[in-house]
């Protein structure tokens, strides 16, 4: 087929890596050359950890003549993962009249039959002149997430939600919703692109996505009035102000791995020898309630110069990069030495004062806001990050030699050991727990925001609407039954 020749490009592509399964090294080398020639023809795109979308894109944006529409579906993920960034750009650089549709936020999960996760449906056309054209590229260039109440069974359905869904973007409004008759949905258009920023407000109910919106860009946002107040610390990224930990490839692998490499071979915490080489390996949601946590597991060197170098990134500080909000009370945990990561935990190293403050930040709602906004959204309730996407996750300058920054660690520093030994909730029930509260408190003032009575209604309507999520409680029957029994309906 020749280059820019297809009229009109819908595809299902499958979503499995393309590495998966290649044991054979001849295999592997044949795959590895395939990526390299795809990302030579769209530079950026193609990603080895997205699964087989990001390739087959390539081939389609090639194909797809100008001006030309463009339709798939892709798991929910594409719209946050790290390695969906370069796809994300090049459908806000080369493509408009974008519309990405999910029901993740509804009543009526869309899920992958053959893998089980959440799936989106995207549609763009191509932009009718090349690129560096001296034409005038038309169409809207804004990102429009739909987020539906219900999914449709018919193609008549189909066609009136469709039509719902386009007499509101041809409104060229911020946000609204959709209307079949009753409210079947809302609308966010995310304007001002073209970075590949995670598309959060996709997955997420209308005020949600605008009170992340407004947290992400740091800001603290009043439902009630609808007034914004800014943090007095500028927002930043996690790699500005701390020092990532190796993932667990790196670090190494549970001894009856059948792909054996890395540093360490790790095995449960068990007498003597968990003394050595501790690590926070895998969450424990049952047991780890507080902060303050101890290590699951420990590492015996499999190779003596790599457990050197992975050792010196040991730390007290780790990031649960795999966050399920229904189960786990905490998103940043504390150990009382230092231990290396793991395949759950990612650990964070920073000044005396911002390994607090982050600490406190991302277990307040505040973080948590920030967190179900930028990680990815695999499945409901779900919140998980690649290694090197911690590195891009948004967050207070905390290490600011600015007056806010200095005033942000003292009361970080004084307040986290009273703080970590706090017994949660789980974040799905953070409305009704008043230790999540007092961290609230503690963070408001880290962020010089002033503690009043309209702030604290403020932060529980945060709670509330967060609560109600089901991005958040991944319409958990006993999640929800606690939450009605205390009056917390939506």
């Amino acid at each position: 087929i020749d280059p820019r020749t297809v009229g009109i490009c819908n595809n299902n592509d499958p979503y499995f890596r393309p590495r998966g399964g290649a044991k054979n090294p001849i295999d592997r080398k044949a795959m590895q050359r395939y990526r390299r020639n795809a990302d030579r023809r769209v530079k950026g795109v193609a990603h080895g950890q997205a699964g087989l979308a990001t390739f087959m894109h390539v081939v389609e944006h090639e194909m797809l003549g100008y001006g030309c529409p463009h339709g798939k579906v892709l798991p929910l993920t594409a719209a946050r993962s790290d390695a969906y960034k370069g796809f994300r750009c090049n459908i806000e650089n080369e493509y408009c009249d974008v519309i990405a549709i999910s029901t993740a936020a509804g009543d009526g999960a869309s899920m992958s039959a053959d893998t089980g996760i959440q799936e989106m449906l995207l549609i763009a056309t191509k932009q009718p002149n090349p690129p560096g054209s001296a034409q005038p590229q038309p169409g809207d260039r804004a990102i429009t997430c739909v987020n539906l109440n219900t999914t449709f069974v018919s193609k008549l359905d189909a066609k009136m939600f469709a039509d719902a869904i386009r007499r509101e973007v041809a409104l060229g409004r911020p946000s609204g919703e959709i209307t079949v008759g009753a409210t079947v949905g809302t609308y966010y258009r995310m304007t001002g692109l073209g970075e590949g920023k995670p598309w959060s407000a996709l997955g997420s109910g209308g005020e949600y996505t605008a009170l992340t919106e407004y947290v992400t860009s740091g800001n603290a946002w009043h439902p009630a009035t609808h007034s914004v107040t800014p943090f007095a610390l500028p927002m930043t990224i996690m790699g500005a102000i701390a020092q990532r930990g190796p993932g667990d490839d790196l670090i190494g692998k549970i001894a009856d791995s059948r792909s054996p490499r890395g540093a360490f071979v790790i095995y449960k915490k068990k007498g003597t020898k968990s003394r050595n080489n501790p690590s926070m390996w895998e969450v424990k949601a049952k047991k780890q309630k507080k902060i303050t946590c101890k290590p699951t597991h420990y590492g015996i060197p499999r190779d003596e110069k790599a457990a050197i170098k992975v050792r010196s990134t040991a730390g007290q500080f780790h990031l649960s990069r795999n966050l399920r909000m229904s189960a786990n009370k905490i998103a940043v945990c504390y150990t009382e030495t230092d231990c290396i990561g793991g395949r759950a935990w990612t650990t964070l190293k920073s000044g005396n004062g911002v390994s607090e403050a982050i600490a406190i930040f991302l277990n307040s709602t505040y973080g948590i806001i920030v967190r179900t906004g930028y990680g990815e959204a695999t499945d409901l309730g779900r919140s998980t990050m690649g290694v090197s996407a911690v590195d891009g996750h948004p967050i207070p300058d905390f290490a600011a030699a600015s007056e806010a920054g200095q005033a942000a660690r003292r009361i970080a520093l004084a307040n986290f050991d009273r703080l970590r030994q706090l017994p949660l909730k789980r974040i799905s029930l953070s409305v009704l727990d008043p230790h999540r509260a007092e961290i609230d408190r503690i963070a408001t003032t880290m962020l010089g925001l002033p503690w009043t009575p309209e702030t604290e209604n403020m932060l529980y309507a945060w709670r509330r609407l967060m609560c109600l999520q089901p991005a958040i409680n991944a319409r958990n029957k006993k999640t929800l039954k606690t939450l009605a029994a205390a009056g917390i309906t939506p």
